[in-house]
């Protein structure tokens, strides 16, 4: 990818972000009044997951869980099936944002058990490889990655593409193999130009750039570095 195409995605993905700032407090506000005037506990369920996005984007950790229990509540008394998935996976991902392998290990153990389609299957599995690999065993998630992003391959998502590619990198530098955690690092960079995620190619390009110093190429490193830092700056000024 030249380095003309990264600034032009860098610039675009800025604008995404300065939009999502003006928005988000007003969408705050407004979710909380239409969950008041829901008419059903599946409609209110939508609702709350919007809510949880902000709430997660603004580190509100505490209101945030209460909102991902509230939602596991209303689906299961409302047999609502894809709310209950989308609160698991809401929960697993509220833990391993934080570090916390142990108690993300029931909502996506269940997660994967209850997963009937590929769009929420790799999801969970992508989870699960996560967990294996903070619990000390990148060998072992390696595999479960790979299933992952086969499933999500197969039905085009390439934002979950370029997120199961960046675990799959982070999973291969701990076994020391960094030839294919590069190679992982790039394929994830190729997939998050048509994902529009600037935190997670903020993430990817700074992994590129402390890749580059690992193999002594400094000059390469400290362009994908300083970009890393671009995007990170503008991200989180737009999202405090």
């Amino acid at each position: 990818m030249s380095y003309k195409i990264i600034g032009i995605l860098l610039w675009i993905f800025s604008l995404f972000a300065l939009q999502d700032l003006l928005a988000q407090e007003k969408n705050k506000t407004e979710l909380y009044r239409l969950i008041e005037l829901a008419e059903s506990d599946s409609k209110r369920v939508n609702l709350k997951l919007q809510l949880v996005d902000i709430l997660e984007a603004e580190g509100d950790k505490s209101e945030s869980l209460r909102e991902i229990s509230s939602i596991l509540r209303l689906s299961t008394m409302d047999r609502y099936e894809n709310g209950y998935l989308r609160g698991l996976f809401k929960m697993g991902e509220h833990y391993l944002n934080r570090e916390l392998p142990d108690s993300a290990k029931i909502p996506v153990r269940e997660g994967v058990s209850q997963s009937k389609t590929p769009q929420f299957r790799l999801l969970f599995l992508n989870q699960q490889g996560t967990i294996i690999r903070m619990e000390g065993f990148p060998e072992k998630s390696i595999q479960v990655y790979k299933d992952a992003y086969a499933l999500a391959d197969s039905i085009g998502l390439y934002r979950e593409k370029a997120a199961i590619a960046y675990n799959l990198a982070i999973a291969y530098k701990l076994t020391g193999d960094l030839s294919t955690s590069f190679e992982n690092l790039y394929r994830g960079l190729v997939n998050i130009e048509d994902a529009g995620d600037s935190e997670l190619m903020a993430k990817i390009l700074n992994s590129i750039g402390k890749m580059y110093y690992d193999l002594e190429n400094p000059s390469e490193g400290i362009y994908y570095l300083e970009q890393s830092e671009q995007l990170s700056r503008q991200y989180s000024l737009d999202n405090n």
